[in-house]
């Protein structure tokens, strides 16, 4: 089973909805701001990483704005977490 971590939110949406699972979110510090990484794991995702950065993505627009979502909102779950001191 491949692992990946990335920063793009549209890339991990796309993984997410080619069959890979949210493993963790990971946030870092970057100035003033905190950045989250992603770490996906599952089948085929650097052939899915290709994909998406060859322009060739596909995908639903429904399913893709409720992976959005639900990816949007463990960040800021975890951004909150890792404000609050809590270890993420």
């Amino acid at each position: 089973m491949e692992k990946v971590s990335v920063t793009d939110l549209y890339e991990a949406c796309y993984l997410l909805l080619n069959g890979a699972e949210l493993e963790t979110v990971r946030c870092i510090p970057a100035g003033k701001n905190i950045n989250c990484e992603l770490v996906l794991c599952g089948g085929s995702l650097t052939d899915l990483m290709d994909e998406y950065y060859q322009k060739n993505a596909m995908v639903n627009l429904f399913s893709f704005r409720s992976v959005y979502s639900r990816v949007s909102s463990h960040i800021h779950n975890a951004k909150r977490s890792f404000k609050k001191g809590e270890l993420v």
